[in-house]
């Protein structure tokens, strides 16, 4: 008929949380795609409250924002990528994912090398371009409270990840400081090697 039969797929790996020692996981996408790409997502803890906020910061520094370290080091310094970006993150709590579609020829431990390799660019952030980075966060949150609809999906997402809406009332109040030493702190801990989750999405040539 038209609308079935449906037989479900395969049950997915549950992907195992990061324990001190652990490996790193690899995993390969069964469907390909017009060209090959990786998520390389970080296992997270799911925090909540101000290390929550750092985290935030974090991900957008490291990932989210048009400028982000991550493609400074892999698209612009090195050439290994046509993009590197943040990817379904506030609706991953225990997940930071980040898409990389890479150049034609670059492996994909080189990736993963200057992946990690970029962490280290947090610390070495000027107080400038925090600030920068601070007002870009700043007017993209704003801008996603200007519809109502905007407004709820904001509550509903500060309420899950927070556990209040004091982030709310703090953002709407004007520009939070991005903390570089929470940030660094928080980088050390979760930004590793061992605690990648790499899925790779093959192109449709392979």
């Amino acid at each position: 008929t038209l609308y079935g039969p449906w037989n479900g797929g395969e049950t997915p790996p549950q992907i195992p949380a990061y324990n001190p020692g652990q490996e790193i996981v690899f995993a390969e996408n069964s469907l390909k795609a017009p060209l090959e790409s990786y998520r390389m997502s970080f296992r997270i803890p799911e925090l909540r409250g101000q290390d929550r906020v750092f985290l935030s910061q974090l991900a957008h520094v490291f990932v989210e924002s048009r400028f982000n370290l991550a493609w400074r080091n892999m698209y612009n310094r090195k050439k290994l990528a046509s993009s590197v970006s943040a990817w379904g993150y506030d609706y991953n709590l225990g997940l930071l994912p980040i898409s990389i579609h890479p150049n034609p020829g670059v492996s994909r431990d080189t990736l993963i090398d200057a992946l990690i390799e970029s962490v280290a660019d947090i610390e070495k952030l000027s107080d400038e371009e925090l600030k920068a980075f601070a007002t870009e966060w700043y007017v993209n949150f704003k801008e996603g409270l200007q519809s109502s609809y905007g407004m709820v999906g904001s509550m509903r997402l500060i309420w899950e990840h927070y556990g209040s809406l004091d982030l709310l009332k703090q953002v709407v109040a004007g520009p939070l400081a991005f903390d570089r030493d929470a940030m660094v702190k928080l980088a050390k801990r979760w930004f590793t090697r061992e605690n990648l989750v790499v899925v790779t999405t093959p192109g449709k040539g392979r």
